[in-house]
């Protein structure tokens, strides 16, 4: 296993894949729920148990760049959303941000196991399933995995978001939104608007893909009508 640093500041080491490949994982993280968690993986025996602190592009040298300063040039942000589309790791662990009542500022997202093995299953297109205790930010970070899919992956699509009760929907969808108003300029489709949309006309119009909020049927025949005829890309049922 060799250990190269490749940008002094920021810690990027070399060290090899799953696969056996090359890869780039930032040990300089500010965001150190990351380096918590991939510890914690290390002492349960996960022989590739740095995977969380990911680099896709270490040439970019984005991990000495603050994505949220104001005056970063085109170049730049280019990098930055190159890097967020191609690597979610970093978009969660460096760009994403979640908003909290009586803040002064949105707070990093906070990695533990069970958010490591959604983020796992979300980057591998793998279907998973949800079962935690209350308060331990299950729909944060479901919401933020749609929030990348929807700035990045999909497009020409409707992403169902379902509950049983029509105010826990909306209540969804509202969070939703406000982790995209607490991206960057840059990533926020609708930076330019004096106001965000609403709740049941959330939309990226340049990628044709929306919102597609769905509350308790009325009936059993009505609920066998609810994603009928839908392809699901990305769902939150």
């Amino acid at each position: 296993m060799s250990y190269v640093t490749t940008n002094a500041q920021s810690n990027i080491i070399c060290l090899p894949d799953a696969n056996g490949n090359k890869g780039y994982y930032d040990f300089g993280t500010k965001n150190t729920s990351f380096l918590q968690t991939a510890q914690e993986l290390k002492s349960l025996g996960i022989k590739h148990w740095y995977f969380p602190l990911k680099v896709k592009y270490p040439q970019f040298g984005l991990q000495d760049i603050n994505p949220r300063d104001p005056d970063l040039n085109a170049e730049t942000i280019g990098r930055i959303h190159l890097e967020s589309k191609e690597n979610v790791w970093y978009w969660v662990r460096e760009v994403a941000r979640i908003p909290a009542k009586g803040a002064p500022q949105p707070f990093m997202p906070l990695l533990t196991r069970a958010s490591c093995s959604m983020v796992w299953n979300f980057d591998h297109n793998i279907d998973f399933m949800v079962c935690q205790p209350r308060q331990t930010h299950k729909t944060t970070w479901i919401n933020l995995l749609l929030t990348h899919a929807f700035i990045y992956d999909l497009k020409n699509v409707e992403i169902p978001m379902m509950h049983l009760q029509d105010k826990d929907v909306t209540r969804n969808v509202e969070m939703f939104r406000d982790y995209i108003m607490q991206l960057p300029a840059y990533m926020n489709p609708w930076s330019d608007r004096l106001k965000p949309p609403g709740v049941k006309s959330i939309k990226y119009e340049a990628h044709k893909t929306s919102i597609y909020p769905l509350c308790q049927p009325d009936s059993e025949v009505t609920a066998m009508d609810k994603l009928r005829g839908m392809t699901l890309f990305c769902a939150f049922l």
